[in-house]
């Protein structure tokens, strides 16, 4: 994990300092990310594979990309920054969309890992070619295009909805439902 500066929040989300990632953590305490999750015309998603050497849910399928925000960065520079980092993905912020940020709690007594994050979620029209992301390979194994309704198919059965990080049936749902309203208006 990189030893990068988080803010750090009470439950309410007020400000209270500063803490590595690694540090956050460890004491459960309260810090933000970004979600990207990458959306084309005709309605597929991209999900990003997380490599094998990953700490948190390794080889599952999840978001297009994420990342922690840094103290000195807002949400939404981060959800671009982290896209170009792990899938080679040049966003125009203007077309970045905020769709909820929601609370998270996840622990893990066995590694001694809490996870308690304000997830900013954001969706992204892509039109380009797929060939041209590349991946770093030290955080993803794999990407794949998939149409929303075979998504939405996996996420409701019990075996498929394995291969995904453990995220809520509510959150991947709202992320679903958030893509096919913006294909409404194109």
């Amino acid at each position: 994990m990189r030893t990068e500066l988080v803010s750090i929040f009470n439950k309410l989300g007020i400000k209270k300092g500063r803490a590595t990632a690694e540090k956050a953590h460890k004491e459960g305490l309260w810090h933000r990310s970004a979600h990207v999750w990458v959306y084309t015309p005709d309605g597929r998603v991209l999900l990003q594979q997380r490599a094998k050497s990953r700490h948190v849910y390794p080889s599952r399928f999840d978001m297009s990309a994420a990342g922690h925000v840094p103290a000195n960065e807002t949400p939404k520079k981060t959800a671009v920054r982290e896209a170009f980092e792990e899938i080679h993905l040049m966003i125009d912020p203007m077309y970045l969309k905020k769709i909820e940020v929601i609370r998270t709690h996840e622990e893990n007594k066995k590694t001694h890992w809490t996870n308690n994050e304000f997830d900013y979620i954001f969706i992204y029209p892509f039109e380009g070619d797929p060939k041209t992301l590349k991946i770093n390979y030290n955080e993803v194994e794999g990407l794949r295009f998939i149409p929303l309704y075979q998504f939405e198919a996996e996420i409701h059965s019990p075996r498929l909805f394995r291969r995904y990080a453990p995220h809520t049936k509510r959150y991947y749902l709202s992320v679903i439902r958030a893509i096919r309203e913006e294909l409404k208006h194109k």
